[in-house]
């Protein structure tokens, strides 16, 4: 029995269970868990999965001694099929969104806040087979984070994207500082304007400075223009090594959410988007992976969970949004939504 019967198995019998891949491997995991019960974690010291919401509240976990662990490699064909998707414009959606960038303009002009990260939800009508959608998204993602989660009191999601909130190997940790975006359009040369830039160097002095209290040398590589899909992205790598008495629930609750799912400072851009954004994000823009897993050496990988989707019964919803800073322009933050739902709609 395969790994995607497997699942489909366990599916069937209403148990939560969680299936991904990293950036740049073959290697599929799958954690089936054993009961339907849901489990949370308020220390992060279990082994296992965890799922976390944005807001900070939710924190599901799969326990490694109450799940059974599956590995396979992925291999698929180019003609695996999803169905088709009614997708409708709905022209109030859009006046909406404008809106809420012109009142977030606002605030940052008014407040402390150099920058929020406001988005929308889109819900499409469509009815979809989650684990031929899930090989899609590997094969048009080689390079990111790839999951399919399922729990019957949190829902189906799935997602890709490349964005790490920590790596812990050992006694390094690893992070990266991802913002701005650019539709790639063939023939044509990505250029980072003075707002992208300045937007990504908000993400990196923020966790910087916040990890300036947990690890001893701190590396920042220059930024380089990485590729997500159809969009482009600026990222730095930042490095270091941890102190001996690091407490990973403090990092964790210190570096999410980051200012490139959030904003800066934190606090004000969070109540800010908890108050006005109107939908509950649940756990777009929250974060997942392995929790100290291994035997001498306890690894910790967690990704941010942005480019991601959440299927209903006869419903999906897609989740994007942008960094708003002073000289955002509301039509461009528009158009910077559409692009990135665009990949998430071809596949569907």
């Amino acid at each position: 029995m395969s790994i995607f019967e497997k699942i489909s198995h366990h599916k069937s019998q209403n148990l939560p269970f969680v299936i991904y891949r990293k950036p740049k491997e073959k290697k599929l995991t799958a954690f089936l868990q054993k009961d339907n019960m849901l489990h949370e974690t308020s220390t992060f010291s279990e082994k296992g999965f965890v799922f976390c919401s944005f807001d900070g509240l939710q924190n599901v976990l799969f326990q490694e001694n109450n799940c059974d662990i599956i590995t396979e490699d992925f291999v698929i064909a180019d003609n695996e099929y999803v169905p088709n998707v009614n997708i409708q414009n709905n022209i109030s959606v859009k006046e909406r969104y404008l809106n809420l960038v012109a009142k977030t303009i606002s605030e940052i002009n008014a407040s402390s806040c150099t920058k929020i990260v406001i988005s929308r939800k889109e819900t499409i009508e469509a009815e979809v087979n989650t684990i031929n959608l899930f090989k899609k998204l590997l094969f048009f993602n080689p390079t990111a984070f790839v999951y399919m989660f399922f729990h019957p009191e949190v829902g189906h999601w799935l997602g890709a994207f490349g964005e790490q909130l920590l790596k812990i190997q050992k006694n390094m940790l690893s992070t990266m500082s991802l913002a701005g975006t650019q539709e790639i359009v063939e023939n044509k040369t990505i250029v980072w304007k003075e707002k992208e830039r300045a937007e990504q160097q908000i993400v990196t002095d923020f966790i910087a400075s916040t990890l300036a209290n947990s690890i001893e040398s701190i590396q920042i590589a220059k930024p380089i223009t990485i590729f997500s899909g159809n969009v482009a992205h600026l990222k730095s790598d930042i490095s270091g090594q941890l102190n001996p008495n690091y407490n990973l629930k403090n990092i964790i609750n210190s570096l999410h959410p980051t200012p490139a799912i959030c904003g800066f400072p934190k606090e004000e851009a969070k109540n800010f988007i908890l108050k006005n954004e109107n939908y509950n994000r649940e756990f777009y823009g929250g974060f997942l992976g392995e929790l100290n897993l291994g035997k001498d050496q306890l690894q910790t990988s967690l990704f941010v969970n942005l480019r991601c989707l959440k299927v209903n019964a006869k419903t999906v919803d897609i989740f994007v949004g942008g960094g708003i800073t002073k000289d955002s322009i509301p039509e461009s933050e528009w158009e910077e939504t559409v692009n990135k739902s665009v990949a998430t709609k071809r596949l569907l």
